[in-house]
């Protein structure tokens, strides 16, 4: 399968937002980071995203350093315990029956179990102290010379890692609690905790080597390198969301990850909270039934991102410039206002692509996009007003954001505050 090639907008939406792409997607441990990157293709032109790829190096590095300080805390309260998880073969059982041991062992009447073995000083703990230390080395190196890919003027708020030092420090006081052995290869019995240090060292040395990439999903042929899938249209979502928070974060809201169920953020200025979500169905759908049946869950819409105060807000987000795509986002979007009855709708895309011949059905979008395209460079959007279920006037937004493009922040500005006054 040949490697997909960038085009110059695609590079230019990576270099813009893709060092928060896996913290958007909430890729937050190491195991999810490493299914991330099964059986994908590596982006053909890679090697004009190595900044961005830094920038995404930063952050792998962040989780893998809140993980490894996770195994030093469970390694060492299983040392103060003096005990090391192992499995024992006897004609008694002593411990938690190990099924597929003991059915080939059964004949001789001896049976495998797990159990405790006493020994605050194993050499497991050993294997561990000299993974602690080689990896808080690599840490140690590696900050200093990725942060200044994600740290940046223009990062917001909410996607900083302000414990980041934290975590390091803490690993470096973990490490001297373990003595010092030799790394060896990972067995099947080890610990949990070891086994996930294990994991952490070896995707750092492939950090270290550059074998961990950018591409997209679906490669069929074996690599030589550990590639991170990052789909595009996933991407342009984040850009839209990044503008978003952008705004609020200028008029002085503080923009966190919120901790209550069917929110993903919540803004909050003055004792007043604004709260998104993020590809979720939302609590005031219209649709009561399917066939008779309540559960009704997996057939309601799920906007890109929905704005919820005083106002509800939905935004869906298209990075395609086909016309009959276009086309297809507006309907899908006139279809969420009427399941939803927000205030305001906005289907955003960066804009269409010229061709000779349309059918019917997409003259329209071309219309609308070229009247988009004649617009001041800050006002890039048409505004369609419909009336709802309830004879309600109810505002639809139809906006062009192209990541080539440099007064996207204006334009997404001038929108908020037409809403917002």
């Amino acid at each position: 399968m040949k490697d997909y090639r960038l085009t110059v907008r695609d590079l230019q939406l990576i270099k813009k937002v893709g060092k928060y792409y896996l913290q958007y997607i909430r890729v937050i441990d190491m195991d999810t980071l490493l299914k991330k990157m099964k059986r994908n293709s590596e982006y053909e032109n890679a090697i004009a995203l190595r900044n961005a790829l830094n920038g995404i190096y930063y952050y792998v590095l962040y989780i893998l350093t809140i993980d490894v300080v996770k195994s030093a805390k469970e390694a060492y309260k299983d040392k103060l315990v003096r005990k090391e998880f192992s499995n024992e073969f006897a004609s008694e059982i002593h411990g938690a029956l190990d099924i597929p041991r003991s059915l080939m062992t059964y004949p001789s009447k001896i049976y495998s179990y797990y159990t405790y073995q006493r020994g605050a000083d194993s050499s497991t703990f050993a294997v561990l102290g000299a993974l602690l230390r080689e990896i808080y080395r690599n840490i140690f190196k590696l900050k200093n010379e990725l942060e200044k890919y994600y740290e940046e003027s223009h990062v917001i708020n909410y996607f900083q890692l302000n414990d980041f030092n934290d975590y390091v420090n803490l690993l470096y006081e973990y490490k001297d609690r373990f003595r010092k052995g030799k790394i060896r290869a990972p067995i099947e019995k080890d610990p949990s905790w070891l086994k996930r240090a294990f994991k952490i060292y070896i995707t750092l040395e492939k950090m270290i080597g550059n074998e961990i990439s950018l591409g997209n999903e679906n490669s069929i042929l074996p690599k030589d390198k550990d590639i991170i899938k990052m789909l595009l249209w996933k991407l342009y979502e984040l850009y839209v969301f990044y503008l978003l928070i952008k705004y609020f974060e200028k008029k002085g809201y503080k923009v966190k990850v919120s901790k209550k169920d069917k929110f993903d953020v919540v803004m909050e200025k003055d004792g007043k909270k604004k709260f998104i979500t993020l590809n979720s169905s939302l609590d005031f759908s219209s649709l009561f039934s399917i066939d008779n049946s309540q559960k009704i869950e997996d057939f309601m819409g799920r906007p890109d991102i929905a704005l919820i105060n005083e106002k509800k807000i939905i935004f869906e987000c298209k990075y395609s410039t086909s016309a009959s795509y276009i086309s297809q986002g507006r309907f899908k979007v006139m279809a969420y206002m009427y399941e939803y009855d927000p205030n305001i709708a906005i289907l955003i895309y960066p804009g269409i692509e010229r061709i000779n011949k349309l059918n019917s059905d997409n003259i329209l979008s071309e219309k609308i996009d070229e009247s988009i395209r004649n617009k001041e460079k800050d006002k890039k959007y048409v505004k369609p007003i419909f009336k709802s279920r309830n004879n309600k006037p109810r505002q639809m937004y139809i906006v062009t954001i192209d990541p080539l493009t440099e007064e996207n922040k204006q334009v997404m500005e001038s929108i908020m505050n037409e809403i917002f006054v």
